[in-house]
């Protein structure tokens, strides 16, 4: 009786164990899944909001889920809402609270989805890992508030890290960060999270995102240039020892409480466009030592900032003499700050900087600033400063680079459209049209997701053959700069002037998009010019590239006129800032149009391009 008894509950254990292996269509899963007990799902077909509902409210014990060929439809519950209220269910969304405390340990999303609803897998603490699909666009707000992540990769794709989105994930140890806005309390109350790496482009930090963090120490930023605001109390409770604000050549604000009471940090960069600091936001900073500050008037600040901060024996940097009459500014210990580089003495450092430095150890009058171009520091002043020199441009951030000049040529550095397959690697031409004689110059290739530079391609062409040709990476771009240590100018005044090899992955989109931004020209007296940025299109060889490219168009200015080489005769655009508009009658082929100095925007075939009329 007892070996039945037996064998009749290690059947029972055994059927609520089993897994479900199911094809369903949308709205029917509860048809197709009779076992309320089992642990283990893996569906096929599509599903919608109902069938979410279903398994939040029903498969209590399920501990893993597989929807990898799995497509979510729209459903319209205008007569039944299912959840919160909530009436319409987009398409390629995962419906809010679906998964909301269950025991999941393993989760395997649909390629194809695209945004994560509200507290969808809240409380799932044994869910220590998940892979987020590359065309996910929303993480919604407290999504995984709650789970037992250990690890997590944000892709490109995600714009917004919704609030609170992965708030006291208490085993979560590391972050990479792809999304371009981290929202308030994202990461609030993560008590073992050591290390956040953000990358591509992000642009805001919200309220409280990293509050409570009590064992991060650093957070590293690949491409920090498109910052433009740190929330309130953002790291307040946190372990920060060290914050690098240089290279946020975009922030603009940063929000009360920020800092507070982070003792460790020591030294701090204020970025040239802050304008705003806030409340109590360096409050009990007592490990400062230094502080440069950029702008060049003293940001506004709130009350009480440096509560608790020794100001008088804290060094300030600063490049005017406003900070000695500004409250709350005049009491630090103030010193003129020298910027390591500006050789030309203009307030950036570009490449402009290395002619100069070039002319005074070639003996050639140019404007000099000793103290600058020491970049060695060693009391001496020859080639190698040129290489330090080369290397602080070459790491340095966009406001270094580019500052706020205006563009003042019409000369640009431009790629042909082209196209590439995975895997494949191809030479490509980076050419130089201009009308100035140049000696140098500088600018950034920005690449779109899954086409990279190969290391050491760069070379030269008959219009360089006498300059040195260097590159750094730098994240999604590639820094480039050419000189010659003798300051002879490139030749010719058109075509290629060095090339590059890239290679491309099946990550490729089928009409991506190549820049080149950040353009700057240096005659061989020093002359500092800026370009305007210009781009091409790169496509995945794998799609219909020859249709893509054949219906390209180039629009760019040049000598005062407005260029225009259409693939196709019709009509484009103008569009003044004074909000003046133009139809412009376009021919196939090359066109040009005499247009008013300034800025423009062109509008051809569904694309604008903002284009400088000199």
């Amino acid at each position: 009786m007892r070996k039945i008894q037996f064998l009749f509950i290690f059947a029972l254990c055994a059927l609520c164990m089993q897994g479900a292996d199911v094809q369903t269509t949308a709205g029917n899963l509860s048809s197709q899944v009779t076992n309320l007990n089992i642990t283990s799902l893996k569906v096929k077909g599509s599903l919608d909001a109902r069938d979410f509902m279903f398994i939040s409210r029903n498969l209590e014990k399920l501990t893993s889920i597989d929807l990898s060929e799995v497509t979510i439809e729209a459903y319209d519950g205008v007569r039944d809402p299912l959840v919160n209220g909530q009436i319409l269910f987009p398409a390629d969304e995962i419906p809010q609270l679906s998964f909301f405390g269950k025991k999941l340990t393993s989760v395997v999303l649909p390629s194809t989805l695209k945004s994560i609803g509200m507290a969808a897998f809240s409380g799932c603490k044994s869910l220590k890992s998940i892979t987020l699909p590359s065309k996910l666009t929303n993480i919604g707000s407290y999504a995984f508030n709650g789970a037992g992540l250990e690890t997590l990769t944000i892709p490109s794709s995600v714009a917004i890290v919704g609030k609170g989105a992965f708030s006291r994930c208490e085993q979560l140890t590391t972050v990479t960060c792809r999304a371009a806005v981290i929202d308030s309390y994202a990461f609030l109350g993560c008590t073992k999270l050591t290390s956040v790496l953000i990358e591509g482009a992000f642009r805001e930090l919200g309220i409280s995102a990293f509050n409570g963090c009590k064992l991060l120490t650093t957070v590293s930023f690949k491409n920090a240039s498109k910052i433009q605001a740190i929330g309130a109390e953002a790291f307040v409770l946190s372990g920060l020892k060290s914050f690098e604000m240089k290279g946020m050549s975009s922030l603009t604000e940063i929000g009360d409480y920020a800092f507070i009471n982070l003792t460790d940090i020591q030294k701090l960069t204020i970025p040239a466009n802050v304008s705003f600091i806030g409340t109590r936001a360096m409050m009990g900073m007592t490990g400062l030592k230094s502080i440069y500050a950029k702008p060049e008037t003293p940001p506004a600040l709130g009350d009480a900032v440096w509560q608790g901060v020794r100001q008088q024996d804290v060094e300030l940097l600063v490049n005017t003499d406003e900070y000695r009459k500004a409250l709350q500014w005049k009491d630090f210990l103030i010193y003129d700050a020298i910027l390591l580089g500006d050789v030309n003495g203009d307030g950036r450092v570009n490449v402009s900087d290395v002619t100069a430095l070039i002319n005074h150890i070639l003996g050639i009058p140019d404007s000099f600033v000793e103290a600058a171009a020491d970049v060695l520091t060693d009391g001496r002043i020859n080639v190698s400063d040129v290489s330090a020199l080369i290397n602080i441009i070459l790491s340095g951030d966009e406001v270094v680079i580019h500052g706020a000049a205006a563009v003042n040529t019409d000369d640009f550095v431009s790629i042909d459209n082209f196209s590439i397959a995975p895997d494949e690697t191809k030479t490509i031409d980076v050419k130089l049209s201009n009308q100035e004689e140049y000696a140098a110059m500088q600018f950034d290739v920005i690449l779109p997701a899954g086409l990279t530079v190969v290391d050491k391609s760069l070379s030269a062409t008959s219009r360089s053959t006498e300059h040195a040709l260097i590159s750094m990476d730098k994240g999604n771009a590639c820094r480039i700069i050419a000189y010659s240590m003798e300051n002879v100018v490139f030749n010719g005044n058109e075509g290629p002037v060095l090339r590059i090899k890239v290679k491309a992955t099946d990550e490729l989109a089928p009409d991506a998009q190549i820049t080149i931004d950040n353009v700057i020209f240096a005659t061989n007296k020093s002359e500092t010019l800026y370009a305007a940025p210009t781009t091409a299109r790169v496509s995945n060889a794998t799609t219909a590239v020859d249709d893509i490219l054949a219906g390209s168009d180039r629009v760019y200015t040049r000598g005062g006129m407005l260029v225009i080489e259409a693939s196709e005769a019709g009509v484009a655009q103008l569009v003044q800032m004074n909000g003046m508009v133009q139809d412009l009658q376009v021919a196939e082929g090359h066109n040009e149009f005499e247009v008013s100095s300034g800025f423009i925007i062109v509008r051809l075939n569904d694309k604008s391009y903002k284009l400088a009329v000199k």
